[in-house]
């Protein structure tokens, strides 16, 4: 599947995970794709993603605990 990550495919993933994570961030990559920043798994954001009808897939997935807030990033 080859989908191009358009302003409104980012919102409305971002509001599909926000109703499980307020804090959750989505952003387009370089490639097309999408960034989430989320405290849900990557399971469960690929899970609520396609159940919201969108068209997503994994790709890589580097994981961290840092949320940025502490350091200001």
């Amino acid at each position: 599947m080859n989908t191009t990550a358009t302003p409104e495919l980012v919102e409305r993933a971002r509001r599909a995970l926000a109703a499980h994570d307020r804090t959750a961030e989505v952003t387009p990559d370089g490639d097309g794709g999408l960034i989430v920043r989320s405290e849900l798994d990557q399971a469960e954001v690929l899970r609520l993603l396609q159940d919201a009808a969108l068209p997503v897939a994994t790709r890589t997935v580097v994981r961290s605990d840092c949320c940025g807030g502490c350091c200001g990033a």
